[in-house]
C-alpha cells in the first residue's frame, strides 16, 4: 500500500506528463466492496457494532445478527479528522490509521464509495420486497393496483 501511496501521491502533486503537455491526475473516490473497504481502512468489517462508515451507530444483535435497526436517534456522523484522531476506538482495528490518509484531498468518509452489491444486491433488496408485497406490516405494503403498474 506504502508504494500505492507514494506514487499516487506524486501524481496528484506533481501531475504526469505526456507529449510534452502536464495533465493534473486526482482521485475523486476509490471503489471496493465492504470488506475490502474495511482492510484498506483498517477499520471494523461490515458485521460488527461499530462499522458505519458514515455514522456512528452502534448496532445490536437480532437473530444472532448484527443489526442497525432505525430508532429515531440522529446517529453522530463521521468526519475524517475523528478517524485521524482515532477517536472511536471501537470503529477502528489497532491503533493506526490507512496509508490513504496521506493523499491529497483524501476523506476517510466520503473518498471511499457505499457499496451496492452489499448494500441492495445481498439480500436486502429481497427483503424489502416481501415486506412491501406481502410479508410487511399493511402500513408499509403497496398495493394491488400499484403492484400491476410496476409489473
Amino acid at each position: 500500500m506504502s508504494d500505492f501511496v507514494k506514487e499516487t501521491k506524486d501524481l496528484t502533486l506533481h501531475g504526469i506528463l505526456i507529449n510534452n503537455t502536464r495533465i493534473r491526475v486526482s482521485i475523486r473516490v476509490f471503489y471496493c466492496d465492504v470488506p475490502a473497504k474495511s482492510f484498506i481502512l483498517k477499520i471494523k468489517g461490515h458485521s460488527g457494532f461499530s462499522s458505519c462508515t458514515r455514522c456512528a451507530i452502534e448496532g445490536e444483535y437480532l437473530h444472532n445478527r448484527v443489526c442497525f435497526p432505525y430508532t429515531g436517534i440522529q446517529a453522530t456522523m463521521r468526519n475524517h479528522q475523528n478517524y485521524i484522531n482515532i477517536t472511536d476506538e471501537e470503529y477502528h482495528v489497532g491503533s493506526v490509521t490507512s496509508n490513504l490518509v496521506e493523499l491529497p484531498n483524501f476523506d476517510s468518509v466520503f473518498s471511499l464509495s457505499l457499496d451496492y452489491m452489499h448494500l441492495v444486491c445481498l439480500g436486502v433488496m429481497k427483503k424489502l420486497l416481501m415486506l412491501w408485497l406481502s410479508k410487511g406490516p399493511v402500513s408499509v405494503r403497496i398495493r394491488s393496483a400499484k403492484m400491476n403498474e410496476l409489473s
